[in-house]
């Protein structure tokens, strides 16, 4: 069975036995659990596993809240297939692997679904979306996603889902679409 999203409660959250994490009743979350970071730190790691994954090309996405105070922006966004025997690699030249760390708080939030991009609402839920698609083969049909930055004090964070949804054949990937521009 196939398995497209990962709840908090089922993600490997580094830290989470120290009092840094809380999972907490959200009704913005579609599993009705998020993860609320409430002790600030400076080791962000969160990982998740998708398993049976049909071959296809995907957008990944986290569902997330943000405080006003807290930014993902210089934080790693990466996802791999792979099968059940190898480790999985990152390389982003590599249609199975995405390696993706936005360079400013604009460049993040470019990617989300975020109604105000300038002045975050604390209270809204937003969807980032990696800006590449994923292609899965019928060879590796498991997903390791994971969200991590180990060099900057990270606060404010709220998870609520990650997933890979289809994409469209008429989609184009933002990196596509930039080269595309740049050419132009």
């Amino acid at each position: 069975m196939a398995r497209n999203a990962v709840p908090p409660k089922e993600m490997n959250l580094m830290h989470s036995n120290t009092g840094h994490w809380e999972y907490v009743i959200d009704s913005r979350a579609p599993y009705g659990l998020a993860a609320k970071l409430v002790l600030g730190l400076w080791w962000l790691d969160i990982s998740a596993m998708l398993y049976g994954v049909l071959p296809g090309r995907y957008w990944v996405q986290w569902g997330l809240a943000l405080s006003n105070t807290s930014s993902l922006n210089r934080s790693q966004f990466r996802v791999a297939a792979f099968s059940r025997d190898e480790i999985p690699i990152w390389n982003n030249e590599a249609k199975n692997s995405i390696d993706y760390r936005p360079e400013s708080t604009r460049n993040f939030f470019h990617h989300t679904t975020a109604t105000n991009k300038d002045l975050l609402d604390p209270n809204e839920a937003f969807i980032f979306q990696l800006p590449q698609t994923l292609v899965v083969e019928k060879e590796k049909p498991t997903l390791f996603a994971q969200m991590r930055e180990h060099h900057s004090y990270k606060n404010g964070i709220t998870v609520l889902f990650v997933r890979i949804v289809p994409a469209g054949d008429g989609e184009v990937d933002a990196k596509e679409f930039e080269s595309d521009e740049e050419d132009r």
